[in-house]
């Protein structure tokens, strides 16, 4: 009997109810196996890589500009985000979650921080870091699978600033302070050519609650789903490009901008645009994800 048995077992004794779960209850199947430390003979592990990258397919680097166009190079100055519910896409298109190894740093609870700056060359700021992490660890039911699934964000139970939380979520450079949970993403720059700079933070809003669960009307998250022929989970690598994240982006802007989502800054819209989050002008409020593919990742 492997641990995904186990675990499912364990929730339908508790619930009282078939351990037969549909795929969208998944979520609390992961959660109890990601509190399984122990590791399954009967699961490989796998290590998927990220990276970021530009215009030139140039890894994104402190100590060098990266290019969004043919003509404009941008200063780095922070590049952090947080995924969760990390999934693998089974031939059907349907998805199985995978246990996330708690390694006592970088993931926790079924989610991960992604930090790309080492507080070396521009990105000097207060919070950044030395300490980078690039990848991701998980164990997986074996099986043929075409790509991987993640949120690009935190989940409700997830996002709420705790002092006393283990690492990753007691990072003080992805607490978000006026929402009283985690900046999801942080991504900040400056133009080659000024010294002005743009922040670009992602997180939910309009929160309601002072303790876990938390429901948020504007989530601001995003499922991403990578696919490709030949995937195998090891040795996997997700790209963020950022040339496709900024396009459209005013990248010489005279002032420095602080782009928090929700606000209706006609400015700052394109980001969000190229992540397939509705803004502040979509009928149904901004922050929700469309559900379209975005080109800002890719999988390789």
């Amino acid at each position: 009997m492997n641990f995904r048995t186990i675990a499912l077992l364990a929730m339908a004794v508790t619930v009282g109810c078939p351990f037969q779960q549909e795929e969208s209850d998944d979520a609390a199947a992961m959660a109890a196996l990601a509190t399984l430390s122990a590791p399954s003979s009967s699961l490989n592990s796998a290590v998927v890589s990220f990276e970021a990258r530009d215009f030139n397919d140039t890894v994104f680097s402190c100590s060098g500009t990266f290019a969004v166009s043919s003509t404009v190079s941008l200063q780095p100055l922070d590049l952090r985000f947080y995924i969760s519910d990390v999934r693998l896409v089974k031939d059907d298109g349907t998805t199985v979650p995978v246990i996330m190894t708690a390694d006592g740093k970088w993931q926790s609870r079924g989610a991960a921080l992604l930090d790309f700056e080492d507080k070396s060359g521009t990105c000097t700021g207060g919070t950044t870091t030395t300490d980078t992490n690039t990848s991701i660890q998980f164990q997986y039911t074996p099986g043929s699978y075409t790509g991987i699934q993640f949120v690009l964000g935190l989940t409700d139970d997830l996002n709420r600033i705790q002092n006393t939380a283990e690492s990753p979520f007691n990072v003080g450079g992805m607490y978000w302070s006026w929402t009283s949970g985690y900046k999801f993403a942080r991504f900040e720059y400056r133009h080659e050519n000024n010294t002005n700079n743009t922040l670009f933070h992602l997180g939910s809003q309009s929160c309601m609650g002072v303790s876990n669960p938390v429901s948020c009307a504007q989530p601001f998250r995003k499922t991403i789903r990578l696919t490709k022929s030949g995937f195998t989970p090891t040795g996997a690598r997700v790209v963020l490009r950022l040339d496709e994240l900024l396009a459209g982006f005013n990248t010489a802007l005279a002032v420095n901008k602080s782009c928090m989502p929700a606000a209706a800054d006609a400015d700052c819209q394109p980001m969000l645009n190229n992540l397939k989050i509705t803004t502040a002008a979509a009928a149904i409020g901004a922050g929700i994800d469309t559900g379209e593919a975005t080109s800002v990742f890719e999988l390789r």
